[in-house]
């Protein structure tokens, strides 16, 4: 039985909650290393969700009370002053997963904007990633070309405001691309032949699954463009065989 552990964080200012992401990020396992996972989800500029998973609740018991003690002898040296703890450490919320049954959606990867003002999360991992370079996601990105992370749209869980903007694709489908309202973000592209969601990957927080599976609109590319060759490349969106063989 899995067992999770959510902390719920308030920073005094974004560049605090910033320093602690990273913090985290960088020496969480070391704190923690007994944790399976330790992911940030980034709520708003400054509130932060800490989800520890633990492979028992022995081990998960037994951590909260490491780190309880830890926060009481260390209180004005460490984090404890610069952040409201929506949750005292012992009344962390524990979600438990069985073989047959799950009463928690398992985050795979989440992401957000430059702000930090729209946050999302996806519970199912990529159908394909792949390196486009034909003109709309050049234009639509400002790069080069796009790395676009697709999923299924019901796995995505979006939080914030976003804007739309629609337009007619090279394959004669309507595109829909969203962007945070605030910052300008491109986040998604939704396309009305399919029921998948592109998710641009330079938005997301795990940045160790973004591993390209295949270069598309090749014969569009910039000529400058570096090239891994490793990889099949194909002068327009190839078929659904090559997305399969490809995977």
């Amino acid at each position: 039985m899995r067992v999770a552990r959510i902390r719920s964080l308030e920073f005094e200012s974004k560049a605090l909650a910033d320093e602690y992401e990273i913090d985290v990020k960088g020496n969480g396992q070391d704190w923690v290393p007994e944790a399976e996972q330790i992911m940030v989800v980034r709520t708003t500029t400054t509130s932060i969700i800490l989800l520890l998973t633990f492979e028992s609740q022995k081990i998960a018991d037994k951590v909260t009370k490491r780190l309880g003690l830890w926060a009481d002898e260390n209180g004005p040296d460490s984090w404890s002053n610069r952040y409201t703890d929506n949750f005292a450490l012992e009344g962390l919320i524990t979600a438990h997963h069985s073989q047959n049954k799950t009463y928690a959606k398992h985050t795979f990867f989440s992401g957000r904007c430059l702000c930090g003002n729209v946050t999302y999360q996806c519970t199912a991992k990529p159908n394909l990633i792949l390196n486009c370079h034909c003109e709309d996601c050049r234009r639509a990105t400002g790069s080069v070309y796009g790395t676009n992370v697709f999923v299924d749209e019901k796995a995505l869980e979006l939080s914030g405001e976003v804007s739309s903007y629609s337009h007619t694709a090279d394959s004669g489908n309507t595109m829909t691309k969203r962007f945070c309202k605030n910052c300008g973000t491109l986040f998604f592209g939704n396309s009305s032949g399919r029921t998948t969601v592109s998710i641009r990957a330079g938005t997301i927080d795990q940045t160790e699954i973004i591993k390209p599976l295949m270069n598309v609109f090749y014969e569009k590319r910039i000529s400058s463009t570096p090239i891994d060759k490793s990889l099949p490349s194909y002068p327009a969106m190839p078929s659904t065989e090559a997305f399969e063989k490809a995977k």
